[in-house]
């Protein structure tokens, strides 16, 4: 990847501080909630509503991360880029020798066919004197 190592850091900072709060709300979500618990007070729902509130925003801030390093990745990793168009180029060059090779070698077969038959064909008694 094209990034410099102060960006790659930047970056791992902030997925593991997104993650650590993923996993941090969606602990306290899971200790808080309470199944077959029909009491539960408007303090406990307002701390599940909280949980779940951070756990989209995590996740959301996750989602920007990832769409910010596939635009720089298309926008900046040139070289990268480059050589994967050159491998593509080399594949096609490569699989157009081969098809040229292939009609050739075709075309050849054709034409010995052909004066095989034109022989047969003049030797034949079938054929008609003009």
């Amino acid at each position: 990847m094209a990034l410099t190592s102060k960006r790659q850091d930047f970056y791992l900072q902030r997925i593991d501080q997104h993650i650590e709060s993923l996993l941090e709300n969606l602990s306290n979500l899971i200790s808080n909630s309470k199944i077959n618990d029909k009491t539960a007070t408007s303090r406990e729902e307002f701390h599940l509503a909280l949980h779940s509130n951070n756990i989209v925003h995590s996740a959301q801030a996750l989602q920007q991360i990832i769409s910010e390093l596939k635009i720089s990745t298309l926008l900046h990793d040139f070289p990268t880029m480059q050589a994967e168009l050159g491998l593509e180029q080399e594949t096609c060059r490569t699989n157009m020798e081969k098809t040229q090779k292939t009609l050739t070698r075709i075309q050849q077969e054709i034409r010995a066919s052909l004066n095989e038959l034109e022989e047969h064909y003049d030797a034949s008694q079938c054929r008609t004197t003009t």
